[in-house]
């Protein structure tokens, strides 16, 4: 009896067992596949609409924290007014420079 309370239902494999048990397992397949499909969304990134909103939640977040240092959250809001153009400009220069 004190064995089946141990027992956590797996099964003992000898190398040959495994590498069969292994080889004939399906599942790995659509794993991969899952994988690949969630590596190519995430390539793609956040809209500008989903991003933003994020960063509105973040300020927010930011703000109720009692370690907010005023400054800083002003300087973040104010760079968030930027038009997209112009954020993009000071990244692509950036990138330029290194």
């Amino acid at each position: 009896m004190a064995s089946d309370a141990e027992d956590c239902g797996f099964q003992m494999l000898n190398t040959d067992e495994i590498v069969t048990s292994v080889q004939s397992d399906p599942v790995e397949d659509e794993t991969d596949e899952d994988e690949d499909n969630i590596n190519n969304e995430s390539c793609k990134g956040p809209s500008n609409a989903d991003a933003f909103s994020a960063f509105e939640t973040a300020l927010e977040w930011h703000e109720q924290q009692s370690e907010c240092c005023p400054t800083q959250l002003l300087l973040l809001k104010k760079e968030n007014q930027k038009p997209y153009s112009e954020k993009t400009k000071v990244y692509n220069d950036t990138a330029k420079n290194k």
